[in-house]
This record gives C-alpha cells, sequence and structure tokens, in this order.
C-alpha cells in the first residue's frame, strides 16, 4: 500500500491557480454527469521512482534511479521529468479518482508524453482526499469540497449556454 502523506502527495505550488475544471460522465446509455477538478502535484520521491518501476519494466530507461551515481550516464535518462495529475470527481464515494497520473516528458525518451498510471485502492483515494483536503485548506484557503462545488457551478453554466445556444452543435 502507498503511504499517503505531505511527502508522497504535494500540491504544486499553483496547483489552484491552474487547476482544470470539467465534467465527466458515466454509462453510456444512461449518462450521469458530474464536476471533476483536476489538480497538478509535485514530483516526489516516492511518485517518482513508482513511475521509474513501471518505465524501466516497459523497456525505458528510469529518470531517477536510486543509485545515479553508479550509473553510466547511458543507462539513465536525466534531461526529463514527470507531470504528474490526481482527479477529484463529484461521482465516487471516495471523490479521488482510482489513479494518479504520470506523464513522461523527456525529448531524448520514445515514451515522451506517454501516461502511467499508478493505481490507487480505496483507502489510498481517501488517504488522497485528506491530504489534497489538509494542503488546499493551509496553503490555499480552500477544500476538495469548494473546487467540486466551483465545477458543478461551472458545469451548470455550460449546460445553460448550450440550452440558449442551440444553434451550435455540441
Amino acid at each position: 500500500m502507498l503511504e499517503i502523506n505531505k511527502n508522497t502527495i504535494m500540491l504544486e505550488s499553483d496547483a489552484v491557480n491552474y487547476c482544470h475544471f470539467g465534467s465527466d460522465q458515466a454509462n453510456v446509455n444512461f449518462s450521469v454527469c458530474f464536476p471533476t477538478v483536476t489538480l497538478g502535484l509535485e514530483s516526489t520521491i516516492v511518485l517518482d521512482r513508482i513511475i521509474d518501476a513501471m518505465r524501466v519494466e516497459a523497456g525505458h530507461k528510469p529518470m531517477f534511479p536510486d543509485n545515479w551515481k553508479e550509473l553510466d550516464p547511458k543507462d539513465w535518462d536525466d534531461n526529463g521529468w514527470y507531470n504528474f495529475w490526481v482527479g477529484l470527481n463529484g461521482f465516487t464515494d471516495t471523490m479521488v479518482d482510482t489513479c494518479i497520473e504520470a506523464v513522461v516528458q523527456s525529448e531524448d525518451a520514445e515514451d515522451n508524453e506517454q501516461s502511467y498510471y499508478i493505481d490507487l485502492t480505496e483507502a489510498e483515494q481517501i488517504a488522497v482526499y485528506n491530504e489534497l483536503n489538509r494542503q488546499l485548506k493551509e496553503r490555499f484557503n480552500t477544500s476538495c469540497d469548494e473546487l467540486l462545488e466551483e465545477a458543478r457551478q461551472e458545469m451548470i453554466r455550460l449546460e445553460e449556454y448550450k440550452a440558449k445556444h442551440k444553434e451550435f452543435v455540441w
């Protein structure tokens, strides 16, 4: 189990300014729309090592190996980084997506721009929500619930706009 704390999950310094509000739907035949918020996370040692392990297993060079001082520079990628994202949603009981997404950012890597996913158990999702909520309150004077409410209001505004402007194809 992934230990969730401020050293594992850390919001980016401008997370609230650049969070993405949106909506999603569940069930193709009977759509249920719900608000979503995507937040950027700082790269942490724990997250970096998990993604490095996934990439090595897939045949790619690690970016942040434990033993980098012992490795030949050609055996690891020191020109890249990972962008981490986590989603809040108004659909699941935990209000957190089932994974943390990492996107490879390295022009030298064959898997540049590829996404990798760290699956989260339900207990980990709850811990992520609690840690995000703690950091949002402490650092940004807001909360997960407030961000989800803002996304819900945005979703309502979009639906009202669509209703008023039916001439557009959605």
